[in-house]
């Protein structure tokens, strides 16, 4: 025994079963896995909105190549002690008497020498170097 497709159309709050030869035009056929696909998405569109599912977005292509470092500005370590300082001013009435071991604190930080700049990537300098073999053809920017 052969079973026929079906499909299942929403009519008023419950789905009435049709064969799909009478959904279907008879010159367009199509397969059971794709009929069984547009039963799916009747089913999932009348259970959680009016709306179909959206279709994934497409990325545009790359237009040039290039890698970034998330470059984080390095806080001076004095900020800090620095708006301590400030802070013991506005409360104290620039009374230099009660700020003194802020301020030597303060002057300490700032005499003490800058700690040495972490190695930077040479990702860059390599796409860069590589770029003509990627994209032929293509104008660089600068």
């Amino acid at each position: 025994m052969v079973r026929s497709q079906f499909s299942a159309p929403l009519r008023g709050n419950h789905f009435t079963f049709e064969p799909a030869s009478r959904l279907i035009h008879p010159s367009r056929r199509v397969s059971i896995f794709q009929t069984n696909t547009r039963v799916a998405t009747y089913l999932v569109a009348s259970r959680s909105s009016a709306m179909p599912a959206a279709k994934p977005i497409r990325l545009p292509p790359v237009k040039s190549l290039r890698v970034r470092n998330a470059r984080k500005k390095v806080e001076n370590p004095c900020i800090n002690v620095m708006n301590s300082v400030l802070a013991c001013w506005a409360s104290a009435g620039y009374n230099t008497a009660g700020c003194a071991a802020l301020e030597n604190a303060l002057r300490t930080c700032m005499d003490a020498p800058l700690p040495a700049k972490a190695p930077t990537s040479s990702i860059n300098y390599h796409l860069n170097r590589m770029y003509d073999r990627v994209i032929p053809n293509a104008t660089r920017r600068k």
